[in-house]
C-alpha cells in the first residue's frame, strides 16, 4: 500500500496561508487589472438596489430650451415635463466558481520539492491565478453584453451551463440601419465589393450620410467603433482607397501606396468621425475544455456614438450580503465582496469529500442605455434583417 502523508490535506487549505482579509484583498486586485477596460469605457455602475427590476426613463427630445428673461418680481416659468417615456427589465445572475483540489496540490508539491516555504508561496500563487479567472471572467461577460447591445440593438445570449437571455434594448427603429449596398460579400470570405445590384458602393458616403442623420435629429457623437476585422478590412477597401487617392495633391506617383496612416487622415478630411477599434478577446469553457468565444461586437455593423457613460449598469444585492450582516463572524470570514458598489460577492468554502477549496462568484448586473436615443447601428449588409427574433423580450 503506497504511502501516503495526511499533512498534504491541511496543506492545501489556503486558510494556513491567508487571513479572511486577505482574501478579499487578492481579489481587489485582480479586480484593479480591468481598471478602465471592457465595458468600463462606456459603462458606469448605478446605484445598488434591493429589486431585481430596473426602469429607466428617456427623453424624447434632446433641445433643451433656453431659459427666459424675467420682469423683477415674476415668477419662473415651469418647462414641460412631457416626452418622457419609462422603460424596464430583470437583472440577471452571472457567475461561475474555481477551484483548488487534491490534483492541484500533488502538482505543486511536486515543483515544491523539498521546500517547504516555497509549497507556500506556490499555493498563494495559484490562489491568485484562480482569483483572476473569477473576478475577469465577471467582467468579460458584462463587456460582452455591452458590445451586442451597442452593435444589434438587442442583448441576445445562451450559455450551454446556463440560461438564455433575449433583451430588447429599445434602440429607436430609426436608429438601426443597413447599408443599400453590402460593402462586402460574405460567401466569400468577405471579398470586397465595387457593385451590388447596380449600385456604386461607397462605404466613405454611407458614413457621411449616417453622421448628417446623427446631426439632424440631434444625435451626440464623437467617433464610430467597429471590430478590429472590419477595421482592417474597412481601410483597404478599394472604394475606401480610391475616395482617399480623390484628395491626393501633388502626387506624380499614380501607383503611390496608402498606408493606414494616410488612409485615416484623409477620411478626417472628409469629416468622418474617429474610428474606435473593438478588440474583445475571451474564451468559453465546455464539458471542462476552454475554447476561444466569438466576438460579442457584430462583426458586419458600425457604430456612431458618443464618448463617456451611454450605459449604466443596473446591479441588485446578492443574497450573500444579508447572509454576512444577519450570521455573525463565522460566515463573514467566509464571504468577499469586491468591483464596483462591492457588487461581485464571491463564496469561500472547504470540503472534505473530495478534499477542495472552492471559490464560488456572483453577481446581479445588467447594462442599460441611458438614452437608447444616442445610438445609430450601421449594417454593412444590405440583407441584414432588424426584425426581433420571436424569443427577444421587449422592455416596456
Amino acid at each position: 500500500m503506497a504511502n501516503r502523508s495526511y499533512d498534504l490535506y491541511g496543506a492545501l487549505d489556503l486558510r494556513r496561508y491567508l487571513a479572511p482579509e486577505d482574501f478579499k484583498t487578492i481579489f481587489d486586485l485582480s479586480n484593479d487589472k480591468y481598471n478602465g477596460k471592457g465595458w468600463q469605457v462606456c459603462a458606469s455602475f448605478d446605484q445598488k438596489q434591493l429589486s431585481r427590476v430596473w426602469a429607466n426613463n428617456v427623453k424624447d427630445s434632446q433641445i433643451i430650451p433656453k431659459a427666459s428673461t424675467l420682469a423683477v418680481g415674476a415668477n419662473k416659468p415651469i418647462r414641460s415635463t412631457n416626452g418622457w417615456k419609462f422603460y424596464g427589465g430583470n437583472i440577471f445572475k452571472i457567475g461561475h466558481a474555481t477551484k483548488l483540489d487534491e490534483d492541484d496540490l500533488l502538482k505543486l508539491q511536486e515543483l515544491a520539492a523539498n521546500d517547504n516555504g516555497r509549497m507556500a508561496r506556490l499555493i498563494i500563487d495559484a490562489f491568485i491565478t484562480r482569483s483572476d479567472e473569477l473576478i475577469i471572467g465577471m467582467h468579460n461577460k458584462l463587456t460582452s453584453w455591452v458590445n451586442k447591445a451597442k452593435s444589434t440593438g438587442l442583448i441576445v445570449d445562451s450559455d450551454v451551463d446556463g440560461i438564455s437571455v433575449g433583451v430588447d434594448m429599445n434602440v429607436p427603429a430609426e436608429n438601426k440601419k443597413a447599408t443599400k449596398a453590402s460593402w462586402f460579400d460574405k460567401s466569400q470570405n468577405y471579398k470586397p465589393l465595387e457593385n451590388y445590384n447596380g449600385s456604386v458602393v461607397d462605404p466613405v458616403e454611407d458614413m457621411l450620410e449616417l453622421q448628417k442623420f446623427a446631426d439632424d435629429n440631434n444625435i451626440p457623437y464623437d467617433h464610430w467603433e467597429m471590430t478590429k476585422a472590419m477595421y482592417d478590412r474597412f481601410v483597404k477597401h478599394p472604394a475606401v482607397i480610391a475616395k482617399c487617392r480623390n484628395r491626393l495633391t501633388n502626387v506624380t506617383n499614380a501607383t503611390y501606396a496608402l498606408v493606414e496612416a494616410d488612409v485615416m487622415s484623409l477620411l478626417h478630411g472628409y469629416g468622418i468621425a474617429p474610428i474606435v477599434i473593438v478588440d474583445e478577446k475571451t474564451c468559453k469553457e465546455i464539458d471542462g475544455i476552454a475554447q476561444v468565444d466569438t466576438e460579442s461586437f457584430d462583426s458586419d455593423a458600425v457604430v456612431l456614438c458618443q464618448s463617456g457613460d451611454i450605459f449604466s449598469i443596473k446591479n441588485a444585492c446578492s443574497v450573500y450580503e444579508e447572509r454576512v450582516k444577519n450570521g455573525g463572524q463565522s460566515p463573514a470570514a467566509q464571504y468577499s465582496f469586491v468591483g464596483e458598489n462591492n457588487a461581485i460577492a464571491i463564496l469561500n468554502t472547504w470540503e472534505e469529500r473530495p478534499i477542495q477549496n472552492i471559490f464560488e462568484s456572483e453577481l446581479w448586473a445588467f447594462p442599460v442605455f441611458n438614452n437608447p436615443k444616442n445610438i445609430v447601428i450601421l449594417n454593412t449588409q444590405a440583407t441584414h434583417s432588424w426584425t426581433l427574433p420571436s424569443n427577444i423580450y421587449v422592455n416596456e
